[in-house]
């Protein structure tokens, strides 16, 4: 803001970066679930009606991410310590 009050040119392409920030974090909020449902639906469906070895390496997709996960908030921790 300027001494005048108004807006200088940083200050209105903060806003609209931040006006699109917030508009695609309200998208990705309220679209995820339709998005993520059906495709987890279609892969367990996939993977039953094919049976099998897909059927024996579902749980990977459930595995992974949740070890990965665990991995990231350690080295989180570890770097977070390290820092101080």
């Amino acid at each position: 803001i300027s001494a005048s009050g108004k807006l200088t040119l940083t200050g209105w392409l903060v806003c609209a970066i931040a006006a699109i920030g917030f508009a695609f974090d309200i998208y990705e909020l309220l679209m995820l679930p339709l998005i993520i449902k059906p495709a987890l639906a279609a892969l367990l469906a996939t993977a039953f009606f094919a049976g099998g070895a897909a059927v024996q390496q579902l749980w990977l997709f459930w595995v992974a991410p949740i070890i990965g996960g665990i991995i990231g908030g350690l080295l989180y921790k570890c770097i977070d310590n390290a820092e101080e």
